[in-house]
């Protein structure tokens, strides 16, 4: 039930909640600080902490995704903490790798010296 024609509170208002965001410029300066934080405080940005530096919600930041104001500045920083998830990802992986190696390294010297050890002359 509506409000009573009368109530001069209820004119002009379409009803809910005025928006969070009025443009995509205040929304833009908003994003590029989270972002910055981030990277200050040498964090990996994700979406729910996209959602908590706005001050909304996770199901709230994707209802903006879909007004077309909005959309291509959301889809924007979505992409972009998904590419530095792929870097990281892919750093972490190539630093396993190294480790990998250096310990497979310090293994086959320490076969090596068991080796040479067992040979030695002094032992026959």
């Amino acid at each position: 039930m509506g409000a009573p024609k009368e109530n001069r509170n209820a004119v002009g208002n379409k009803g809910g909640r005025p928006r969070k965001f009025q443009s995509a410029e205040e929304l833009q300066k908003q994003i590029n600080a989270f972002f910055k934080e981030c990277d200050d405080n040498k964090e990996l940005p994700t979406v729910t902490g996209l959602a908590l530096a706005l001050d909304t919600s996770r199901t709230l930041l994707c209802n903006y995704e879909k007004e077309p104001n909005f959309a291509n500045i959301i889809k924007r920083a979505k992409s972009l903490i998904e590419k530095v998830w792929k870097v990281w990802a892919d750093e972490y992986e190539e630093q396993k790798k190294e480790k990998m190696k250096i310990k497979n390294l310090a293994e086959d010297l320490l076969k090596y010296r068991t080796q040479a050890d067992f040979k030695s002359p002094v032992f026959p």
